[in-house]
């Protein structure tokens, strides 16, 4: 910006800045004056500095410029206030950046909630009825750069918005230049891989980058500078700016997330990586999550269990149907679900008269190996229909052979849900179809307790404090001609998850809990879109009014024949920035003229349909945004063209034994791969997952040209990233791991699979024959023994396989083998026997073979309170480990007992943490996050404890968090 263009008070910048930015007065000596003396040509060459890059990221959120002017007066008012406070160096513009943001963020929620009234604020949560805007692209990628951690933030901000060279700003963040290069690198790469996965493409990310520095260098309005820094100095700000500012710096978005603003701070639903290892896996969801499923919108029977291959190992899981006083049941249904979701279970059968019941249950490789009874069978199921009882279930049975059995009992009768569906206009739905997707239950306290809590505090939804039960229990009803539908048999105390559809409604997701009371309308602490800020609860007697259906209606043909496509599955969504999850129970497919019609989404201006094709078809997975034009009783019309792809089929073996190995397969195509443009729609696509049989066979759909199929296998016996090394393209480094190949329709972690392999087929190939092998890596055999050297059965040992560090695999005898050693990957074991208190642990570093021995000695223990500034108990709050997990955590690092997820562990209403289990001389540590995974601070670093110890902490006040945590 030049110096006349800000008016005569800049005369001073001269002085200020010397020979230029990188030599003169540096941001903290600015700021630092300021401080102290209130020197308002300091404070102006701030503005003078950082202005444009604010100003363009308010822009990226904000429509009116006079709202984008509010929010760049308040972000250098909060400035000014915390001037004494800020501790940034020079690299003051990653934290206006930050302010910038959440300023705009904050007061794009204000207007939105003078904007909608309250009687719209209270309607469900599932659609929007609302006319919506063309999507913009530009405040998602704001969005995800304030979300990623400091040490990529900032050379982001600093060298893509402001514009400075590699030098000034390793200068500024007083790096290595080779430093700054590197995280840049990894920060451009992460941004890429978050936004697209939201559905945003590297061009869009460039393009909304590149407008974001050309506003960073644009000047900013002399009136404006003058304004600002005469209000930063003591003058006078606008009622709207003084009071956005006020917020902003007692902390409302800075430290603790205000829940007007939750509204339109967005969390990730789903994370690609996290669903591909659990599906592969056939495991065991972590109690807060929920496996989204989108049934059809037709009724489904239930398909009897699949046949068991001979090769398959069987088991036979006993136990008894009892009512609620331990009665038994003849007759109930009982059906083994091995997912948390599963549309249909992997087994049934009825218990006989004296409740009684065996089920013949084929496991999974995986099961196979760790013999663990709660791995094994995740989700057993007992109903009785016209009983009057609710469904019960249990999430383990006893181990095959044991002498005890499991006892299924049946839930105490529930009222029933009593609903109505009406249009808009008040008239009642007939023949509307109200399907029970997943039944929920209080995992502690009743019902009505998690409702008053929803209503007082906000909910992030049912899985915060609920328990699912999986899907297909009850059978689906339909309404009358009144509208009206009555649901029974789910039991006492129970929140039904339910989906209404209908020809001429928009499909709706509802929640209507059996108990009687109010209509409850919660915050949602982690909306799934920006548009809605509240998810509605409804009692058991409640009226529902749906919005018209909008269809979409098209015929798909292939792009070089002309011929109609049959058979295509179509699902769709009402277009939403963040989100690539269809709507539940919205999908069609193509006829016999590749004709298909889409039906259950509301009227709006922009849609997104996912194609899949499946059954042998030869074309890979597409996804298109359709604009919805303006409203009309008339279809969306949207043709599509899809191109042929190559088939490719083969097995995957085990390297060492010549087996066949189960699991799944992805495949991925280079980003730079010359064949990716003939294929429309394939790089905003959601990733594949074919299945892998237990025979090992699989046939997949691949785009010709560069590319990688990676595999995974269920059994965890192998090396993860196998055959990477030998693919002739960049690694991306991403964290603690192995990093990444930059692939469309996402990122390929090598992490994520155990074998990579590369392709390269040449257009016009229809299908070739390609077989992968897995490689089993080393094996060591530990002998555990107690603390006075005797053997020492019935532990729980962590990192015996390449499954996740936080999975406790049972141990009967005192010998236990590690598998799938690799020096790519080095791996912490820690064996513990939970009665005794006793702990160990060894690290390997992947290249170790033969025997070792291993002696437990009794675990630490650390216990605190933490506090605020205030000494008063932090509430709401949880830990996280710090580090301790990922190839490149360091020896003698290990992961905090209970801490290592996203969810963390959870503090009690006094404040009081309590840790078990820490093995004596390992470091650990606690970072605390607050709602919405906010960054609080650092509760402990390298914190050790001797054998025994309980070291108490006392009142813990947060450290800053440094760089890179």
């Amino acid at each position: 910006m030049s110096t006349g263009a800000l008016g005569g008070t800049l005369r001073h910048l001269r002085d200020l800045f010397g020979d230029g930015t990188a030599v003169g007065l540096g941001d903290g000596q600015l700021l630092a004056r300021f401080a102290g003396s209130g020197d308002q040509a300091a404070f102006e060459a701030l503005v003078a500095r950082h202005g444009p890059m604010v100003l363009a990221t308010c822009r990226a959120v904000l429509k009116h410029e006079h709202d984008v002017e509010d929010a760049f007066q308040a972000t250098f008012l909060v400035l000014a206030r915390k001037a004494r406070s800020v501790r940034v160096g020079d690299a003051l513009g990653g934290w206006l950046h930050r302010v910038a943001y959440r300023a705009a963020v904050q007061l794009s929620a204000d207007l939105k909630r003078r904007r909608h009234c309250e009687s719209q604020a209270a309607m469900t949560t599932l659609h929007a009825n609302e006319t919506r805007s063309e999507p913009d692209v530009a405040p998602i990628v704001h969005e995800e750069l304030d979300r990623l951690p400091e040490k990529l933030r900032l050379p982001l901000v600093l060298c893509d918005l402001e514009g400075l060279t590699y030098e000034q700003a390793a200068i500024r963040l007083r790096w290595t230049e080779p430093t700054l290069r590197h995280r840049l690198l990894e920060a451009r790469r992460r941004l890429r891989g978050r936004l697209a996965r939201r559905g945003v493409t590297a061009g869009a990310m460039g393009a909304v980058m590149a407008a974001s520095a050309a506003g960073a260098r644009a000047a900013v309005p002399p009136a404006l500078v003058r304004a600002t820094v005469a209000a930063a100095a003591g003058g006078t700000a606008s009622l709207s700016v003084a009071v956005l500012a006020g917020r902003l710096a007692r902390g409302l978005l800075m430290g603790r997330v205000g829940r007007a603003a939750a509204g339109l701070l967005v969390v990730a639903v789903m994370a690609s990586a996290g669903t591909v290892a659990f599906v592969a896996l056939g495991g065991q969801q972590p109690d807060g999550a929920m496996k989204v499923k989108h049934p059809a919108a037709a009724a489904k029977k239930h398909k009897p269990p699949a046949e068991i291959p001979a090769s398959a190992e069987t088991v036979e899981v006993r136990g008894r149907v009892v009512d609620p006083k331990g009665r038994p049941v003849a007759g109930a249904s009982v059906r083994m679900y091995r997912r948390v979701g599963d549309d249909q279970p992997d087994s049934s059968t009825k218990s006989g008269p004296d409740g009684r019941f065996t089920l013949r249950v084929r496991l999974l490789p995986i099961q196979a190996m760790l013999r663990r009874p709660g791995a094994m069978f995740p989700r057993v199921v007992a109903t009785a229909p016209g009983s009057g009882y609710g469904p019960g279930w249990i999430s383990s049975v006893p181990e095959p052979g044991a002498p005890e059995e499991a006892t299924l009992q049946l839930a105490e009768p529930g009222p029933p849900i009593e609903g109505r569906i009406i249009d808009l206009e008040g008239r009642p739905v007939a023949g509307a179809r109200v399907k029970v997707d997943r039944i929920w239950l209080p995992r502690d306290s009743r019902l009505a307790d998690w409702l008053a809590r929803a209503a007082e505090l906000g909910s992030t939804g049912p899985w915060d404090g609920l328990a699912p039960m999986p899907a297909d229990l009850l059978d689906a009803v339909t309404t009358g001609p009144d509208g009206r539908f009555r649901l029974e048999g789910l039991g006492a105390d129970r929140l039904a998850q339910l989906i209404v559809s209908a020809p001429a409604i928009a499909t709706a997701q509802l929640w209507a809990a059996n108990v009687d009371g109010a209509t409850v309308h919660a915050v949602n602490l982690q909306p799934i879109a920006s548009s809605r800020s509240r998810t509605t609860y409804y009692s058991r007697r409640f009226e529902y009014a749906a919005v018209p259906s909008r269809p979409i209606e098209g015929t798909i043909v292939d792009r070089d024949s002309g011929r109609p496509i049959a058979g295509l599955k179509i699902e769709g969504m009402v277009y939403e920035k963040q989100s690539s999850i269809p709507a539940p129970g919205v999908e069609a497919a193509t006829d016999e003229k590749g004709h298909y019609r889409l039906i259950g989404l509301p009227d709006a201006s922009s849609y997104r349909l996912f194609i899949h094709a499946g059954g042998g078809r030869p074309y890979p997975a597409a996804s298109f945004v359709v604009r919805g034009g303006s409203p009309r009783p008339d279809p969306v019309r949207f043709d599509m063209t899809l191109k042929r792809g190559v088939i490719v089929r083969g097995r995957l073996t085990d390297k060492s034994t010549g087996q066949p190995v189960a699991g799944m397969i992805t495949p991925f195509a280079f980003l730079d791969n010359p064949q990716a443009a003939a294929f429309p729609g394939h790089d905003d696509a959601n990733e594949t997952f074919a299945p892998i049989d237990d025979d090992g066979r699989f046939e997949v759909v691949v785009l010709p040209g560069p590319g990688i199929l990676a595999c995974y296998a269920s059994a965890g016996l192998y090396r993860r990233g196998a055959g990477a090394r030998s693919i002739r393209a960049p690694i991306e480094p991403i964290g603690n791991s192995q990093g990444a190949f930059r692939t469309m329709p996402s990122l390929c972690l090598i992490d994520n699979y155990h074998v990579l392999a590369a392709i390269d087929f040449a257009p016009g190939v229809e299908s070739v024959t390609r077989d992968i092998q897995v490689e089993p890596g080393g094996t060591v055999t530990l002998h555990v023994e107690d603390p006075d050297g005797r053997p020492l059965a019935g532990t729980t040992a962590r990192g015996v396989s390449d499954v996740d560090s936080t999975f406790d695999v049972p141990q009967e005898s005192s010998t236990v083998v590690i598998h799938a050693l690799d020096p790519a990957d080095p791996r912490r074991v820690v064996i513990r026997h939970e009665g005794r208190k006793l702990i160990g642990g060894s690290f390997f570093k992947g290249d170790e073979t033969g025997e070792r021995t291993i002696r437990l000695r009794p675990w630490g223990v650390v216990t605190g309170r933490l506090v605020d500034d205030d000494d008063r108990p932090m509430v709401g709050v949880h830990l996280r480990s710090m580090g301790g997990f990922g190839p490149q955590a360091p020896a003698e690092q290990a992961m905090l007992p209970g801490a290592g997820g996203e969810d963390g562990l959870a503090i009690g209403r006094d404040g009081r943490f309590r840790i078990e289990g820490l093995v004596p001389g390992l470091k650990y540590g606690a970072r605390v996050f607050g709602p919405s995974q906010k960054r609080l601070g650092v509760a402990f670093r390298e914190l050790v404890v001797a054998p025994g110890q309980v070291k108490d902490l006392g009142d813990v006040q947060l450290k800053p968090f440094g760089r890179g945590q």
